[in-house]
This record gives C-alpha cells, structure tokens and sequence, in this order.
C-alpha cells in the first residue's frame, strides 16, 4: 500500500508534564485541529499529528508546520481556523503567532 503524501504535516506537543504544551492545552488544540481538517475535508491534504516536546515549555502550546520548519507559541483551540486557513491552505505564515529565537536555527523567519 503506497503511503499517502500530504502537502504539510502539522505536529502539536501535547506533553503532559508540569508546565508542559499538554497541561497548557496542548490537547485540547490537536482535537481542534482534528475536528476542523476534518470538518472542511481537509485530512486529505495536510496531517495533523501529535508530538513529544519540543524544548521550549515557556511558549507553548507549541504547533510545528512542516516541511516549512515553522514553530507557533502558544496556540490555543480559537487560533487553530487561523493557522489552518492562513498557512496552511494559504501558505503564508501567522505573524502573531510565529516563534522567533535569537540563534535557533529550527525557527525559520517566514518566506
């Protein structure tokens, strides 16, 4: 069975440790992502997945899009419309959202 190519993989850490992504809402934001790709028939394009931590605990809820190695901080349940139609169907990175760090190379500046 060939395996199913998806325009963007979307990866949400949902770790579930103190004052980590899962108990900041982390799940409550990959169930959104979920119901919404589901609901507008989305699944088919991108995938959404959930993911152990990312490293950076004071900003998450963290949301990784992929293959553009784009990080959001602190996303919550009502920014996941946004992100969905925004970057991921429009391809254009959330300003408000996106995740700058000085010296991390993972957080690319957007195209």
């Amino acid at each position: 069975m060939p395996v199913p190519e998806f325009r963007r993989y979307v990866y949400v850490c949902t770790t579930d440790a103190p004052d980590r992504c899962g108990q900041k809402g982390g799940l409550a934001v990959a169930d959104e992502f979920k119901r919404v790709l589901k609901e507008r028939g989305l699944n088919r394009d991108f995938r959404m997945t959930t993911c152990g931590c990312t490293g950076q605990h004071a900003e998450g809820p963290i949301v990784l899009v992929v293959p553009e190695g784009i990080f959001y901080r602190g996303v919550q349940p009502e920014d996941v419309e946004e992100i969905i139609e925004t970057h991921l169907v429009g391809g254009q990175v959330v300003e408000r959202l996106f995740l700058r760090r000085a010296g991390d190379m993972t957080a690319k500046e957007p195209a």
